[in-house]
């Protein structure tokens, strides 16, 4: 039986908005960056990759929709399809995944 190593995209995020799709590879770096702010509280953040250049910003808001709820925010991206906002939220179940993961990440590293 296989089980999965890492939680389905749904778990982590919900996009709200977005005039353009999204590959898998930039949903991940706007979780990652997404992600840091939410830690840090951080107003921006940068989303850089071969075909993306933008920011992230943190809208410092909770969102709730239905049963999954997170902190809100937005992406200002350039792309090569033009110019896309996204708007997005990680959710709290995601949210707990990635700080579980980076505390696993901190205890298999040496110090």
């Amino acid at each position: 039986m296989a089980h999965a190593t890492a939680p389905m995209p749904a778990t982590l995020v919900s996009i709200l908005q977005s005039q353009k799709p999204l590959s898998q590879e930039l949903v991940a770096s706007l979780v990652e960056v997404a992600f840091a702010l939410y830690q840090t509280g951080q107003a921006w953040g940068l989303v850089e990759g071969a075909y993306v250049q933008g920011k992230v910003f943190n809208k410092n808001r909770e969102v709730l929709l239905g049963t999954l709820g997170g902190p809100l925010f937005e992406a200002k991206l350039q792309l090569p399809q033009g110019n896309n906002t996204v708007l997005f939220f990680l959710t709290r179940s995601g949210c707990a995944l990635l700080q579980e993961r980076e505390k696993a990440r901190s205890l298999a590293s040496p110090s």
